[in-house]
């Protein structure tokens, strides 16, 4: 049985997924301190003017010594209904935006929850749910800096300063007309573009 040790991503990219259903089980690393400036608490869309960033705000994120799980949502913000709002802008002309929408929007719109970590695990559930990805998950039971060899740590493996892409066969985007095809945004382009046929696209990566 292949496991993989990763980290929570904010609506992670299609790469975290296509790497997530290479694997027999997932090991979510809970142990780490958060890292700013990563997809832990940002992710991007294709907009119409072109790529849109979202960013949550942290409230006691600042301190680069503190635990992913303990970071606390900055809900002094508007943030989610901006990036709820930013989603339906970018997306709502999407094939599947009005089939899968409803799932984003309960939880943008009515829950709250504290933590960071609770935010982006609920997201993650939720995807999973969508894509029917039934792989089992697990948490770290304590920080380990060299893993087992029966796991494949793939921690800050994902990350937007990464360059290193596997190649994409390009589908209809929204706004490809406009900007061209733009590779491995946040898993929501997938499910709103390709619904269906999202899993399927992962696998092939």
């Amino acid at each position: 049985m292949q496991k993989v040790l990763i980290e929570l991503q904010y609506l992670a990219p299609i790469t975290y997924y296509a790497k997530l259903l290479q694997y027999d089980e997932i090991i979510i690393e809970q142990h780490e301190n958060l890292i700013k400036s990563s997809y832990r608490n940002r992710c991007y869309i294709m907009a119409a003017n072109g790529i849109l960033r979202l960013s949550i705000p942290i409230d006691n994120g600042r301190d680069h010594k503190a635990l992913y799980t303990d970071v606390n949502i900055d809900y002094r913000q508007r943030w989610k209904a901006i990036h709820w709002q930013s989603i339906v802008s970018a997306y709502k002309h999407a094939p599947f935006f009005e089939h899968y929408s409803p799932y984003f929007e309960k939880l943008y719109l009515q829950n709250e929850p504290l933590s960071l970590f609770q935010w982006n695990f609920k997201l993650l559930e939720t995807t999973f749910k969508i894509l029917k990805i039934s792989t089992p998950i697990g948490f770290s039971e304590s920080y380990q800096k060299n893993v087992s060899e029966n796991i494949v740590d793939a921690r800050n493996l994902i990350s937007h300063k990464n360059t290193c892409q596997p190649p994409f066969e390009p589908y209809i985007q929204v706004f490809s007309e406009k900007h061209g095809f733009q590779a491995d945004l946040s898993i929501l382009d997938l499910i709103f573009n390709l619904g269906t046929s999202a899993k399927s696209y992962l696998i092939k990566i």
